[in-house]
């Protein structure tokens, strides 16, 4: 299948962690492998792995494995809704852009929501609501006090929880969606407009400005949410995953077979060698080091 065209954007390195092609289907499609620089320059291909994947080596190991995101049948929505004793999180170190100081996006959906009096809880370094993150702290179990599972740990008690990127860029699918469903919250997403392509859009509340800038659609669905137990319950019982199957975006083994075809096509002896392993997966380490020996076949950012 071809793959889609695709630039990276340098602006946001998690974009092309090693090189890409989004994924073509709900399946995530072929991994393919494109040119990325400009016309006529030589350059390296990319290949795409979404950072939803590249996060999860990042994670305790009893959160590191993808097929976490399979909701078991034996899950119970009404009972942990039921349990459920806070309204809305979200965890962003940063309101406004690095380099330009404008307010992000991700930062006005989530102050328009609180403004309507649907409050979210900032549990990191934007809008801290010192006394949430006091109350959703405690109990940590040291090992699952890193970066990614800590998320996880503040969002458990919440109904809700924002799972916002830092721009709407194609492909650009990180971490967050995977924090906030892993907690068994209803995610509250904004981000790439292919989300739909990578995850079940039904499980989320598709979090979208309006035509004149407002944020009216998103609050509506969310207090409608908060409203209804049963369609609360429904919602967070729906699956992330399109069937509820892992796609294959979301294992290694197609991202590795394409460095190896990417490192054969650059004629750089050893490639598979390089990456390990193909048949049974590599991990995000063995494909960056293959790409690192590549002397540039690939790019990790």
């Amino acid at each position: 299948m071809e793959p889609r065209s695709w630039t990276p954007n340098v602006a946001y390195p998690r974009l092309s962690t090693v090189a890409v092609s989004p994924p073509a289907g709900a399946d995530g499609g072929d991994v393919g492998i494109k040119d990325g620089g400009p016309a006529g320059a030589p350059t390296p291909p990319l290949i795409h792995i979404p950072y939803a994947l590249f996060s999860f080596p990042e994670r305790h190991p009893s959160l590191a494995d993808p097929a976490l995101l399979v909701r078991p049948p034996t899950f119970n929505a009404t009972a942990v809704a039921a349990g459920k004793t806070r309204f809305a999180a979200w965890a962003s170190r940063h309101c406004a852009d690095y380099s330009t100081g404008a307010l992000l996006t991700r930062t006005a959906a989530v102050r328009a929501l609180t403004a309507a009096g649907l409050v979210v809880d900032g549990l990191s370094s934007c809008d801290t609501n010192a006394t949430a993150l006091l109350a959703v702290s405690p109990g940590i179990p040291p090992e699952l006090d890193d970066d990614r599972s800590r998320v996880v740990w503040w969002f458990r008690d919440y109904r809700f929880s924002v799972a916002a990127e830092n721009a709407a860029v194609p492909g650009y699918v990180t971490e967050k969606i995977v924090n906030s469903y892993l907690a068994q919250t209803v995610p509250i997403y904004w981000g790439a407009p292919d989300f739909p392509a990578y995850f079940n859009a039904a499980a989320v509340v598709l979090c979208e400005p309006g035509p004149a800038g407002d944020w009216a659609a998103c609050v509506d669905e969310v207090r409608a949410l908060a409203g209804d137990p049963v369609a609360y319950a429904a919602k967070l019982a729906t699956p992330l995953l399109h069937g509820n199957v892992l796609p294959r975006w979301l294992t290694w083994e197609p991202y590795a077979a394409a460095l190896v075809q990417a490192l054969e096509d650059a004629g750089i002896p050893g490639g598979a060698a390089e990456v390990g392993g193909v048949d049974g997966g590599a991990p995000a380490e063995a494909v960056a080091a293959a790409a690192d020996a590549g002397a540039g076949a690939g790019h990790a950012g």
